[in-house]
C-alpha cells in the first residue's frame, strides 16, 4: 500500500516536472545585451521545432540515424575530444569570480597550505593541483583534466543509454553530448561543475546494469558519490534518489544494498566532518560553508535568488563591523533571510511560481564564454545564442518525452535517479541560491531523454518494448 502511494506521488511529481521543463524552455529574461536577437532566434528556433515535429519528423530522424550509425562509438568519442581541444584553443581562458578562486585554491594546495577550505569545496582544486604538480602551475594546465573527463562523460553516457536502447540511440546520445555547448564551454574555466557531473554520472553508471549487478557495483557507486560531495556540497541529496532506485526499481537485497551504500558514502565524506569539527568546532557534511549565505540570496525576490552585489556588500559590511568568522556569518545570513521572508512572504511565493524554477532549468550556463564575449563580441554572441537555444531544445524535447512516457519511467531504471534528484533540486533551490549553472549535472539526463524522444521507432528503446 505504501509502495503504491509513493509510486503515485512520484508519477504526479513527474507531471509537475514535465510542466517545469517545457515552461523553462519558453521562459525568457531580457537582461542580456542584444536580448532582442535572442528573442527572435528563440521563437524562430521553436517555430522550426514545432514544424519539424508536425511534418517530416520521421524522415529527417531516419536520415540522422543512418548518418550516426555509420560511425563507431570511438569515432564519436574522438570527435568529442577534438571539439573540446578546439574550444580550449579558441575560448579566452581568463579566470574570474569563482573560477579564479578555484585556481587560487589549487595553487594553495599545490604549495601545501591546506587540505580543505572552510569557504569552498576543494575537490576540484585538488585535481587541478595534481596536474600542476605533474606539469606546471598554469591555468591552461588546470583545464586539461576537464577536457579529459568531459570526453569520458560522452562514453559513460553511451554505455548507460545502451542499457535502455539500441546502439543507434546510444551513439545518438553520445553525439548530442559531444556537441552540447554547456559541455564545450567548460573547457575554458577551472570549475567544479563538470567534475561533479562526472562523478554523479559514474555513480549512476555503476548501478544502472540490472543484469550484472554485484555488491562491487554498490561499492564503486558509493565511492563515486562520496567523491562528488568534495566537488559540490549537494551530492548528499543524490543519496535519496539512489535509495528510491534500490527500493522501488532494483528491488533485490534492498536492506543489504541500501545499508552498504549509505555506510560507504558516509565513510567517504567522514574526513569533511572530522576536519570541520577539529578545526572549526562545527558539525557539517558540506565541504563549503555557504549554506546560510545561499539561503539569504534565495530570499531576494528582485534578483530571483541569484547572486547580487547588494546582498554581497551588505553581508560583507556586517561581517566586517561585527568581526564575524564564517560560521557566525552563516548564522547571521540565515537570520537575515528569515527576516526578509517574514516581511514579504507573498513576493517569495510568487517568485517561486513565476520565475525561480524556470531560471534554474531554462537559463543556460555560458560561464566559459563570458570573458570571450568581452574579447570577441561577435564570436561570444554566436556561442551564447547557440548555448541558449541548445538547452531550450533539450528541455522541450525531454519534457515531451516525459509526458508521453510518464507511466513507463520506472522501466528506465537508474535514469530515475536523475529524475528524483531533479525534483529535489527544483524544490531545494527555492530556498538556496538560484542559478542556471546548477542544472549542469542534469545534462546527461536531458541528452538521454532527447535521444529517446528522437527515436525513429519506439522498438529501438528497449525499456519501452
Amino acid at each position: 500500500m505504501i509502495e503504491t502511494r509513493i509510486i503515485k506521488i512520484y508519477g504526479g511529481a513527474l507531471v509537475w516536472l514535465c510542466a517545469i521543463f517545457i515552461l523553462s524552455s519558453l521562459y525568457t529574461r531580457h537582461n542580456w545585451d542584444f536580448s532582442w536577437i535572442y528573442s527572435l532566434a528563440a521563437f524562430l528556433g521553436l517555430g522550426i521545432m514545432f514544424w519539424f515535429l508536425k511534418n517530416d519528423r520521421l524522415k529527417i530522424i531516419s536520415l540522422y540515424e543512418r548518418f550516426i550509425d555509420h560511425f563507431k562509438i570511438w569515432h564519436i568519442v574522438a570527435f568529442a575530444f577534438a571539439l573540446r581541444i578546439l574550444f580550449f584553443i579558441i575560448l579566452d581562458k581568463t579566470q574570474e569570480s569563482d573560477f579564479l578562486f578555484f585556481h587560487e585554491m589549487a595553487l594553495d594546495i599545490f604549495d601545501g597550505k591546506y587540505w580543505l577550505n572552510p569557504i569552498k569545496p576543494t575537490g576540484a582544486s585538488h585535481i587541478t593541483a595534481f596536474f600542476y604538480w605533474i606539469f606546471v602551475p598554469k591555468v591552461w594546465v588546470g583545464l586539461l583534466p576537464i577536457i579529459i573527463i568531459s570526453t569520458l562523460e560522452v562514453y559513460l553516457l553511451y554505455k548507460i543509454v545502451l542499457r535502455y536502447g539500441n546502439s543507434v540511440l546510444a551513439k545518438s546520445a553520445a553525439f548530442i553530448m559531444a556537441i552540447c555547448p554547456e559541455q564545450l564551454y567548460q573547457v575554458a574555466i577551472i570549475a567544479s561543475d563538470d567534475y561533479y557531473l562526472f562523478f554523479v554520472l559514474l555513480c549512476v553508471y555503476f548501478i544502472s546494469d540490472l543484469n550484472h549487478f554485484k555488491t562491487s557495483n554498490v561499492v564503486f557507486a558509493a565511492i563515486s558519490l562520496a567523491v562528488a560531495q568534495y566537488m559540490r556540497p549537494t551530492a548528499i541529496l543524490v543519496v535519496i534518489p539512489v535509495l528510491f532506485y534500490f527500493i522501488f526499481i532494483h528491488q533485490k537485497k534492498i536492506i543489504k544494498t541500501s545499508i552498504t551504500f549509505i555506510l560507504l558514502f558516509l565513510l567517504g565524506i567522514a574526513p569533511i566532518t572530522i576536519w570541520y569539527k577539529i578545526n572549526h568546532d562545527k558539525f557539517t557534511v558540506s565541504p563549503g560553508g555557504y549554506g546560510g549565505w545561499s539561503f539569504y540570496l534565495s530570499t531576494n525576490t528582485q534578483t530571483h535568488g541569484e547572486w547580487n552585489k547588494a546582498d554581497n556588500r551588505n553581508v560583507r559590511r556586517i561581517q566586517r563591523e561585527h568581526h564575524l568568522d564564517n560560521s557566525r556569518k552563516d548564522s547571521v545570513c540565515i537570520a537575515l533571510g528569515l527576516n526578509r521572508l517574514h516581511e514579504n512572504p507573498t513576493s517569495f511565493i510568487l517568485d517561486i511560481l513565476l520565475h525561480k524554477p524556470y531560471i534554474f532549468w531554462g537559463d543556460h550556463a555560458p560561464m566559459g564564454i563570458n570573458s570571450t564575449r568581452k574579447q570577441n563580441f561577435v564570436l561570444g554572441q554566436v556561442l551564447w545564442l547557440y548555448s541558449k537555444l541548445f538547452i531550450k531544445a533539450l528541455l522541450f524535447l525531454s519534457g515531451l518525452f516525459l509526458i508521453k512516457n510518464r507511466r513507463k519511467m520506472l522501466r528506465f531504471g537508474a535514469l530515475n535517479i536523475y529524475l528524483v534528484y531533479a525534483i529535489i533540486a527544483t524544490i531545494s533551490h527555492f530556498f538556496l541560491e538560484n542559478m542556471g549553472r546548477y542544472h549542469h549535472v542534469f545534462i546527461p539526463m536531458f541528452v538521454a531523454f532527447t535521444a529517446f524522444y528522437l527515436a525513429e521507432n519506439t522498438k529501438q528503446v528497449k525499456a519501452l518494448t
